[in-house]
């Protein structure tokens, strides 16, 4: 008997996994849960402040850092990153950034647009309009102004100039909300409001260059003005209703569960925060809810759900920002709260030091009301990987994965059982766990790891030579 633990299905009560994600084939050709990768420190910027934005353009990183822009480089032959402070953006809200051929922009979500010409080395900001949100096509700067339903353009220019803007501007009056971003994808300018989202082109009209496009009006909006993210030529984003909810064309598809609605529905998410990872031909939408300190992920690719955290207790994960850097070929992402910048790193098996703790409920057992004697069960997991040197640990030991029980739909817990994933170079060796106790209707499984190691779990099941059995009612 084998047991849904490697599907994309929540265990009971919707209980996902936590930072394992569907892999749907791994270097063995297998699917599999695998650990989230670790985060590498590589600058702080500024220290303990919050990461509010971060964008590439040509070999440098931009990032917003507490009231700061800094740029951020990389030395190739030394593999180390250092950082220049570039000028004020103030407040801590998050910001949105664009980059044209020679600027560089941040508009915050609270209004106020600042930019920073390399060039030059010059670093000014904009008050008319009072922006909330920027992007950038075919040569122009465009946005929202706030509280308004006003879109607006920057004069045409082969680098950009954000400082120059149209005195015509297009009202978006679909409906009677106000705006609250706009975003380019494939020479599509998306305006997306508090409850209806419309698309406009550019078809080279004298006073304003961008007309809306017909049949791309759609009664969908934002229930979270910073949850949008771009993930493969599409757009996610939170709708009103606490839905996750993606572009198709000029439509939408609902993407999160019917359980993960109802949770979000009784989240705070207003201040949702949402961007977007490519790791390892995934692709990843992480949105964080900062008030109920929780992150959840959905893999598009997959079209997966797993919930990402930090430390014992699975709080928010780390990043609040993320950014690829090709001359790295790292996806560096910043945190919410002390200013580092890391790398994500599949082969380290720790946040910064902090242990990474993974968790997979299964779905629940039942037999028809009969008796179930657990005698053996057995975890197909990649063994012999033995853990990591370093952390105050021999790198001789074999690591642990602990088990557990339920007979009331994850209420209350058994006692733990421990098993071995192998120590080095053990890669025959087997994770089973024996004489596991009885049910009458049914239980769940919770397997988890703490170790400082990889994980990657093929099954979980019990051999056909009695590792189930099965009695009277």
């Amino acid at each position: 008997m084998e047991l849904q633990f490697i599907s994309n299905k929540p265990g009971p009560e919707g209980r996902y996994p936590k930072n394992l994600y569907f892999r749907p084939e791994t270097k063995h050709g297998r699917a599999a849960l695998v650990k989230t990768p670790g985060l590498v420190h590589k600058v702080t910027p500024l220290a303990n402040v919050k990461s509010r934005g971060m964008i590439h353009m040509r070999g440098k990183i931009y990032a917003v850092q507490g009231t700061e822009m800094h740029e951020i480089t990389y030395d190739s032959g030394t593999g180390a990153y250092s950082s220049t402070s570039l000028g004020t953006v103030p407040g801590n809200d998050m910001v949105r950034m664009a980059v044209s051929a020679t600027q560089v922009t941040a508009t915050r979500s609270e209004g106020g647009t600042y930019h920073y010409t390399p060039g030059t080395s010059t670093f000014t900001s904009v008050t008319t309009p009072n922006l909330g949100s920027i992007t950038f096509q075919d040569g122009y700067f465009l946005g929202h102004k706030m509280n308004s339903y006003e879109l607006h353009s920057s004069q045409a220019s082969i680098g950009g100039n954000v400082s120059s803007w149209l005195d015509e501007y297009a009202n978006v009056t679909g409906s009677a909300d106000y705006l609250l971003r706009v975003h380019s994808i494939d020479r599509i300018i998306w305006a997306l409001g508090e409850e209806t989202t419309q698309c406009y082109v550019n078809t080279g009209d004298t006073d304003f260059p961008f007309e809306r496009a017909g049949g791309s009006f759609q009664r969908i909006g934002m229930g979270a003005k910073d949850s949008l993210a771009e993930v493969d030529k599409t757009l996610l984003f939170l709708d009103p209703q606490a839905r996750v909810v993606r572009t198709t064309n000029y439509d939408y598809q609902v993407v999160s569960t019917n359980e993960l609605g109802k949770r979000f529905a009784g989240y705070t998410t207003s201040d949702a925060i949402g961007f977007f990872v490519l790791w390892q031909e995934q692709a990843w939408y992480v949105i964080t809810f900062p008030s109920e300190d929780i992150t959840w992920v959905y893999d598009a690719s997959t079209n997966s759900w797993f919930q990402w955290g930090y430390g014992p207790g699975h709080a928010r994960h780390r990043a609040s920002t993320a950014c690829y850097y090709p001359l790295s070929k790292h996806w560096l992402v910043g945190d919410h709260s002390n200013g580092k910048i890391y790398a994500l790193d599949a082969d380290t098996y720790t946040d910064d030091g902090e242990s990474i703790c993974w968790e997979r409920t299964t779905p629940d057992l039942y037999n028809d009301g009969h008796l179930m004697f657990f005698n053996r069960l057995k975890v197909n997991m990649k063994m012999g990987v033995g853990l990591a040197a370093g952390h105050g640990i021999d790198s001789a030991e074999a690591p642990k994965v602990m088990l557990d029980w339920s007979h009331d739909q994850g209420n209350t817990w058994s006692n733990e059982r421990t098993a071995s994933m192998g120590k080095i170079g053990e890669y025959d060796a087997e994770c089973v766990f024996r004489r596991i106790g009885k049910a009458s209707h049914h239980r769940a499984f919770r397997l988890r790891g703490t170790e400082d190691t990889m994980c990657e779990i093929y099954s979980f099941s019990f051999p056909e030579d009695g590792g189930v059995e099965v009695g009277s009612s």
